[in-house]
């Protein structure tokens, strides 16, 4: 399973990681996950790589999550999109861009 996140504080996408990866063992499931800092790097990134999973932050600097979901669609429209913000207040927008979920950070095991 490649997974990747996308979130401008390095701190957030590290601790996501390290979530995923203690799961995966739990679960037997092998893993890969890519990090990137900005939607820009996503979006590039998903042309060459194909996820099966991303996690992505709604409030970052330049394109924001909500209008990066909106190229990552462009591109797949079936890749499972989960928004990671501390904003609740993007949760419905969330949904126009086919979110899969929408979680409040923090997160937790």
């Amino acid at each position: 399973m490649k997974i990747a996140i996308c979130d401008d504080e390095v701190a957030v996408s590290e601790v996501t990681k390290s979530l995923l990866q203690q799961w995966a063992i739990h679960q037997s499931i092998s893993l890969s996950v890519h990090c990137y800092e900005n939607g820009d790097a996503l979006i590039l990134a998903q042309k060459s790589e194909c996820f099966d999973l991303i996690f992505l932050d709604v409030l970052m600097p330049l394109l924001n999550g909500i209008d990066t979901a909106k190229e990552l669609r462009r591109q797949n429209q079936n890749v499972p999109i989960i928004f990671l913000t501390s904003s609740p207040e993007f949760a419905v927008e969330s949904y126009s861009v086919g979110a899969y979920f929408y979680q409040l950070k923090p997160i937790w095991e």
